[in-house]
């Protein structure tokens, strides 16, 4: 760019001053002097006196230096000699040869040409080539909004349960046979995709191998797959049932698993399988539950013992977290055989704990609400993965029993029916809550206010600088103190229930779980299942560090002999002896089905398994 640059420069004074005049009659007089000095140079004088005129030439140069420094320093005042009051204002014009320059761009709709238009005078300091453009502004982009939450499902009120559907249960000779079982004449065709097998099987057979399942590549782990039909209705299958009746072991392998989980799990389904009862129960006594170990010090009166249902409940969980159901798979007849045998314990308040637990006694008083909510998570899961009508009824009425023996004001459950006024406990609340979760899954509707009453507990139960941790009891009851069972049900009941904790509180309960491994000190089924569903549901690096442990312990302890406990686990950890061999073999069982239990949809993007 070729351009011309022209200086205008104005100087202004201040008004006359002395200083001024003494400058102009200095000035007359240099000249007058010089002038004679001239004059007399050309005379005979000033040819002849060489010192006198070298003298003479010496005072003139010295008047003239001290006219320029005088001057000077009147014509700039801030420097010189002597201290003047003038200022100066200087005024740079660049002027750009237009002619040799091409425009960048046209001109503005309206606007001038460029010959035409007048140059802007600004105050410049320096050339164009010394000056520091600076850069345009760069426009603000709006911020993309942040995606709002998952609303939760609600659906209209439940009506009020009759308050004498409340009353004490009836005897087992009084009690009203109204509930039809799936054996009625309105049974839908049942439609078994593998062959069934017999019921009760060989105990020496083996545990069946599985073969080795490879790791996913990244193509394989984007693969969107259409949703699986339920096959009652032909309806689709709630997303978070997905994967237990996709491709099974190929979820397994991406999410942890592999071929030693799969065997474990259908090991342990087979020896489910073999100890169900005829009638379609497991009997909780017969495989050594209600022995009591008196676990954190209590005497629970060997509680557990009558707790049939509870573990009928916890047998078919395992079944369906691995997609069998009373409808599809091979153990379609043991599924169908432990519900109506549940259909057939239901009270008609929806009490489902069972008719051996009617009465006052203490053991039974420990157990019942727990057996309740077990059989009623395992009816709602049928449901909801079948879709089948015939039990729908069912499922109803027990989780109004269950919405009646909430705390309204807490939104916990404790150990009775009618004790509506002590304000609960986690480990109740866990089983209860996931029971009601599953069931809105098949369509039954809790009311409005159901997840507000879960928030609300779940708070009355944090703890922790970043509140990320939970006590057994709310923290109005005194004497609390965050463990890592109830911490682990708690994060679980969140992810699930999708009731979000803070970052900081998230990060302190991961710590927390992660200080307390499986395979770490006591051993605690209720605590690693539950804290396998909450590290699953964070993924990432926690969750591979939380089921290597996991699966490491439960793999290598499972039974594995040709006796007739092969494939289950022990009863020797804390809480099996009240639930015995068919509750250390269910909770274990659902640990390893975690890959595919539930999506883990607490998390918008996961962790690639690595």
């Amino acid at each position: 760019m070729v351009g011309q640059l022209h200086f205008f420069i104005w100087f202004g004074f201040s008004p006359w001053s002395s200083d001024r005049t003494w400058a102009i009659v200095l000035g007359v007089l240099a000249a007058i002097v010089s002038l004679a000095l001239v004059i007399v140079s050309w005379t005979r004088w000033g040819q002849t006196k060489s010192l006198t005129k070298c003298v003479v030439l010496a005072v003139l140069a010295h008047v003239w230096l001290l006219m320029y420094a005088y001057g000077t320093r009147v014509l700039d005042p801030g420097s010189g000699l002597g201290s003047g009051s003038g200022e100066r204002t200087i005024h740079v014009e660049f002027v750009q040869n237009d002619s040799q320059q091409e425009p960048d761009s046209d001109p503005p709709e309206g606007a001038e040409s460029p010959a035409e238009d007048k140059q802007e005078v600004a105050p410049k300091l320096a050339p164009p080539d010394l000056l520091e453009i600076p850069e345009p502004p760069k426009p603000e982009l709006p911020l993309p909004s942040a995606p709002e939450p998952p609303r939760p499902e609600t659906g209209p009120k439940l009506a009020d349960v009759p308050p004498e559907l409340m009353e004490t249960n009836p005897p087992p000779g009084e009690r009203t046979q109204n509930v039809p079982l799936l054996t009625s004449n309105a049974t839908p065709t049942v439609v078994p995709i593998e062959p069934k097998i017999d019921p009760v099987l060989p105990s020496e057979n083996p545990l069946p191998a599985l073969p080795s399942i490879p790791p996913p590549d990244a193509a394989s782990r984007a693969v969107v797959r259409p949703q699986a039909i339920r096959v009652a209705d032909q309806q689709p299958l709630p997303t978070t049932y997905q994967n237990r009746m996709d491709n099974r072991a190929e979820s397994a392998a991406r999410y942890g698993g592999d071929e030693r989980t799969e065997a474990a799990v259908e090991g342990a389904l087979l020896w489910l399988a073999r100890n169900q009862s005829p009638d379609g129960h497991w009997d909780a006594a017969a495989h050594g539950a209600g022995r009591e170990t008196r676990t954190l010090g209590e005497d629970r009166s060997r509680a557990g013992m009558k707790a049939d249902t509870g573990m009928t409940g916890l047998a078919l969980l395992a079944f369906q977290g691995a997609g069998y159901t009373h409808l599809q798979g091979k153990y379609a007849e043991q599924v169908k055989r432990g519900i109506e045998s549940l259909l057939d314990e239901q009270m008609p308040s929806g009490d489902l704990s069972g008719r051996k637990q009617i009465g006052g006694d203490a053991g039974v008083q420990f157990s019942r609400m727990y057996c309740h909510g077990m059989a009623t998570f395992a009816l709602a899961e049928a449901l909801a993965m079948t879709g089948d009508r015939r039990i729908e009824d069912a499922v109803q009425r027990a989780c109004q029993y269950t919405l009646r023996c909430q705390n309204p004001r807490t939104g916990g459950w404790r150990y009775l029916a009618r004790d509506i006024d002590d304000p609960g406990d986690m480990s109740q609340f866990g089983w209860q809550a996931m029971a009601l979760h599953s069931a809105r899954k098949g369509g039954i509707p809790l009311g409005q206010d159901i997840d507000a009453k879960f928030a609300k507990f779940l708070d009355l139960v944090t703890a922790g600088k970043k509140q990320g941790l939970a006590t057994y009891r709310p923290k109005i009851v005194p004497g609390q103190s965050p463990t890592a069972p109830m911490t682990a049900e708690a994060l679980a009941c969140r992810s699930l229930l999708q009731i979000p904790l803070s970052e900081g509180a998230e990060l302190e309960a991961r710590q927390f779980l992660l200080a307390n491994l499986p395979g770490q000190g006591e051993e605690n089924l209720y605590y690693w299942y539950y804290g396998t569903l909450a590290m699953f549901q964070v993924q990432g690096r926690d969750w591979e560090v939380w089921n290597n442990a996991m699966k490491q312990k439960l793999v290598t302890t499972q039974r594995i002999d040709a006796g007739a406990d092969s494939g289950s686990w022990d009863p020797n950890c804390i809480w099996a002896g009240y639930g015995g061999r068919v509750y250390s073999t269910a909770m274990s069982c659902m640990c390893l089905e975690v890959y595919y239990r539930y999506l883990p949809i607490y998390r918008t993007e996961l962790t690639a398994w690595r």
